[in-house]
């Protein structure tokens, strides 16, 4: 059950990432497509602190994509670890199994669920 908990929590997580993720790369094209703007209204003359900050956002983002990329590379190992310990659970009921493919947390709840009863 605590597993369900803590992959529900993770789902959470993920979504959460992926929603700053998509706020950052967003603003990230504001600035870029303002950096273009600016230059074309200015010449080739760009603030060189602009510049600055953007180069800092783009690694800001790059940092985080690449942390959210691991992160979600640890909740699908994690996903592969219960499917592999709810199919190595011998209780008779193959339309857990079956349940594994769609449904994880689900099918996790239905094997406590038997194995409480």
């Amino acid at each position: 059950k605590e597993q369900c908990v803590a992959l529900k929590k993770m789902k959470e997580e993920r979504l959460q990432y992926l929603s700053e993720a998509q706020q950052y790369k967003k603003l990230y094209e504001e600035q870029k497509r303002q950096q273009v703007g600016d230059k074309e209204n200015m010449g080739a003359k760009v603030d060189s602190s602009e510049i600055k900050t953007l180069q800092e956002t783009k690694t800001a983002l790059e940092n985080k994509l690449r942390k959210y990329a691991a992160h979600c590379q640890r909740l699908e190992g994690e996903k592969e670890a219960i499917i592999d310990s709810v199919k190595g659970c011998d209780i008779g009921d193959t339309s857990i199994a079956s349940m594994l493919e769609n449904d994880v947390a689900g099918a996790v709840m239905a094997v406590i669920e038997k194995v409480a009863s």
